[in-house]
């Protein structure tokens, strides 16, 4: 019995250990993050090849650098107020537009107003431009849905449609955000999440297979089983027939 829940456990062990290397490594392709240098002037364009697990949509930033104590107003400012038909921003920031090219569509975004500010960078959140003259106006329901990624390889065109002048010539970095993130994350990719956290389930399949090991080396001292004889017919002795 205990040699049987030894071979059992090891089952176990070796599926278990095989489900953490195959969620470690759908984490690391689902939250890797495809960085593309654009720079910003009509007519230049940028391709990356993408890789994804389950269908994504495209969700873009832009980052800007920024020297210490510089302010770059030309960045715009993340103040809103809330309407019916969308987010009207007090102050945008310089335009740019770009399109973005699948092997199925085509879908042109457009850079809001700073979202963030990092060491160096500023970033700068872009979504589908909507069919109105206003570039304050953001979201609401005439807002075209965001360009599609398909399951497996696909490769995107970003084009620069059109740049502010206080932009124009500037060099940045577009970047593909994952689908699957610490704080944010994809219905798709919700059961990959708990990966981030690998070093403790390997350590956890680390003290299993320890006290595997331990039984394993406990039951191989044991003597081996001997199965019972049944019991069957005896003849009298001195009975003959």
């Amino acid at each position: 019995m205990e040699r049987m829940i030894a071979r059992i456990g090891w089952w176990l062990f070796a599926l278990a250990a095989l489900y953490t290397l195959v969620g470690t490594i759908g984490n690391r392709i689902a939250s890797h993050s495809y960085i593309i240098p654009l720079t910003l002037e009509p007519g230049h364009s940028a391709q990356v090849n993408v890789l994804r697990l389950h269908p994504d949509y495209v969700d873009l930033k832009l980052r800007h650098a920024y020297a210490q104590g510089q302010e770059r107003p030309e960045l715009g400012r993340y103040s809103h107020e809330e309407r019916a038909q969308g987010y009207y921003v007090d102050d945008p920031g310089q335009p740019v537009i770009l399109q973005v090219s699948t092997s199925t569509e085509s879908v042109v975004y457009e850079a809001g107003p700073r979202t963030g500010r990092g060491a160096h960078t500023i970033s700068r959140g872009m979504r589908p431009q909507a069919p109105d003259d206003d570039p304050k106006l953001f979201g609401g329901p005439t807002q075209p849905a965001p360009a599609t990624l398909p399951r497996g390889r696909s490769t995107v065109t970003f084009s620069v449609l059109q740049v502010g002048p206080a932009l124009l010539g500037e060099r940045v970095e577009l970047h593909l955000e994952p689908p699957l993130g610490v704080k944010s994350t994809s219905a798709s990719y919700q059961w990959l999440w708990i990966f981030f956290f690998w070093p403790v389930i390997v350590a956890g399949l680390a003290l299993w297979a320890l006290g595997l090991a331990y039984m394993s080396w406990h039951v191989r001292d044991l003597p081996p089983r001997i199965p019972r004889s049944k019991p069957g017919r005896q003849e009298k002795p001195g009975v003959g027939r």
